[in-house]
């Protein structure tokens, strides 16, 4: 699978973020107090009757002033930018009362789905054929609706049981990075997010350009599962997405 070098939803990359957003409010802090410090050393003034020493002091007043809104500012930055997104293996499927997955409220990972291929998806059938080019993990199928025709559909799935590279990947990287390496891989254009349905997880589908046609290729993830629906007919992403939730409720078996 096609990675990015950065994973921008990952905990380390909000770390980061928050980091930067704490030295710049320093950098700037510390420029104030510099480009101040003439202004705030106030000579004695007798027209006045105010001596240097308590205008000076009224002045280093106002600057910390500044200074303390210029920090307070920085900490609310540094605070809203930490966002990380949970790992795709933290994904939860059903709630206990309070909304946390009832897995994750015991402390254990979530119990892994299995995966079978349908006889029939809608008006779809399982095609007797062989993987011209077998996927490194995971499993493909071929599905269309006249017998001995050409796939119309295409199902890949893989799941943590079958695979130890999924469920690793799984628990470094975000369902957003997942997808984002997906759909760069197959050179998609524009993915959009979909309903999920009732599987739980995400689902995004997106067009591909291939040769004036604009297949359609889905994707899901789940805490323990990768799968994608590749529709070969022009159709649109909306169409494309119920077929991939139609193909997902009839592999995955809870």
């Amino acid at each position: 699978m096609f990675s990015l070098s950065v994973d921008t939803t990952s905990e380390s990359y909000a770390t980061g973020q928050s980091f930067g957003a704490l030295l710049v409010t320093a950098g700037a802090m510390a420029l104030v107090w510099r480009l101040t410090a003439a202004w705030r050393r106030a000579e004695s003034t007798e027209a006045s009757g105010v001596s240097g020493a308590s205008r000076a002091g009224r002045r280093r007043n106002v600057v910390l002033g500044v200074l303390a809104l210029i920090a307070a500012g920085g900490f609310a930055k540094a605070i809203t930018v930490y966002d990380p997104e949970p790992r795709a293996a933290e994904t939860g499927r059903r709630t206990v009362d309070d909304g946390t997955p009832a897995w994750a409220a015991e402390d254990r990972p979530a119990p892994p789905r299995t995966v079978a291929a349908p006889a029939k998806v809608g008006d779809y059938r399982l095609m007797e054929v062989a993987d011209p080019e077998p996927a490194k993990s995971g499993k493909r199928w071929f599905y269309g609706k006249d017998r001995g025709g050409v796939a119309d559909v295409v199902l890949y799935a893989n799941t943590v049981g079958w695979d130890p590279g999924l469920a690793e990947e799984k628990r470094r990287k975000s369902i957003t990075q997942e997808f984002r390496d997906f759909f760069a891989g197959a050179k998609a254009l524009q993915p959009s997010a979909f309903e999920p349905g009732p599987l739980g997880g995400r689902l995004s589908c997106a067009h591909l350009d291939r040769h004036g046609t604009e297949p359609a290729l889905c994707a899901w993830s789940d805490a323990t599962t990768f799968g994608a629906v590749l529709v070969r007919e022009p159709t649109s992403l909306t169409a494309a997405a119920d077929t991939a939730r139609a193909f997902r409720a009839a592999a995955v078996r809870p």
